[in-house]
This record gives structure tokens, C-alpha cells and sequence, in this order.
């Protein structure tokens, strides 16, 4: 719904005050939605980064059988265990202590 100008800068004014009294500043349903969808958003692209780092240092460090490995440390959902996974592979000297990494539960 549009309102008036006037009504508008009205409409404000008070919602100003009211947050002035109150200490709690009016967040719409969409404001809301838009930040949850920014940070569904977030962490999506921070998994997709991990990822990419992750699958190109395997493939680096381990030729085929480490693009292979990528492939199944791609199913990984949570990005505090892509983390773990990372941190492994850079101090990995074998493909088996990042698999160890990835087989293990946070």
C-alpha cells in the first residue's frame, strides 16, 4: 500500500517516536525476509568459496585421487566442517588425513 506523502512523512514520524520511547526499532516482515535471504545467501557463498579452495588444494596436492575425494567433501553441508577439512588438508601429508577430516563429525 502507498499512502500519501504527507501521510507518509506522518507515518514515519511516529514510528520514530515509538522507537525513540521504546529502544526497538520497527522492522517490517520484508526487512526480515530480506535480511534472512542475505544470510542464507551469506553462507551459501561462503560454503561455495570453501569448496572451490578445498577442491582446488586437493587437486593440487593429490592429483586425480584428490579431485575424486572433492567430489564427495562437495555433499558437505555444514561450513564449520569445511573449515576442519581445510585445515587438515594444509598440514596434510596424506589424502587419508583429509579423508580421516572429512569422516569425522563436529
Amino acid at each position: 500500500m502507498v499512502l500519501p506523502a504527507e501521510l507518509q512523512r506522518s507515518f514515519r514520524d511516529e514510528i520514530y517516536q515509538f522507537e525513540m520511547q521504546k529502544r526497538m526499532p520497527y522492522v517490517t516482515s520484508i526487512e526480515r525476509m530480506a535480511e534472512e535471504k542475505g544470510l542464507v545467501a551469506g553462507r551459501e557463498a561462503e560454503r561455495n568459496d570453501l569448496l572451490e579452495i578445498i577442491a582446488d588444494g586437493l587437486a593440487a596436492k593429490f592429483g586425480a585421487r584428490g579431485k575424486k575425494l572433492a567430489s564427495r567433501v562437495r555433499k558437505c553441508r555444514d561450513i564449520a566442517r569445511l573449515k576442519t577439512i581445510n585445515r587438515a588438508l594444509i598440514t596434510a601429508k596424506s589424502i587419508k588425513e583429509v579423508e580421516i577430516a572429512l569422516a569425522e563429525e563436529t
